[in-house]
């Protein structure tokens, strides 16, 4: 469970990795038998949300963890506001002369 609560966003991963990764995690817990898996919901919702390195995606999507009844449309949500933000600021690269 540790490991969990401990777990964030990787510089380079996208959220669709990381909640990947967290689901993974989670589901240890659950074979073992240290949580119910009636919490799964609320606890991917806030593990997911708090865990993104992104500050510009946590300020964009913090509505959508409010208003969110479901751990799978937050997950949808939030990967659609990580491309709209990929696509609106494109990574630069230096040229070398």
């Amino acid at each position: 469970m540790k490991e969990f609560f401990n777990a964030s966003q990787k510089l380079e991963e996208t959220v669709t990795s990381f909640g990947c990764r967290l689901e993974a995690i989670l589901e240890q817990a659950f074979k073992g038998g240290h949580l119910p898996r009636s919490a799964k919901n609320e606890l991917m919702c806030e593990r997911l949300w708090s865990g993104l390195h992104s500050e510009a995606l946590k300020s964009s999507t913090r509505h959508k963890l409010d208003s969110s009844q479901q751990y799978d449309q937050l997950f949808k949500d939030i990967r659609q506001v990580e491309r709209d933000l990929k696509l609106s600021n494109p990574p630069k690269f230096r040229v070398k002369v």
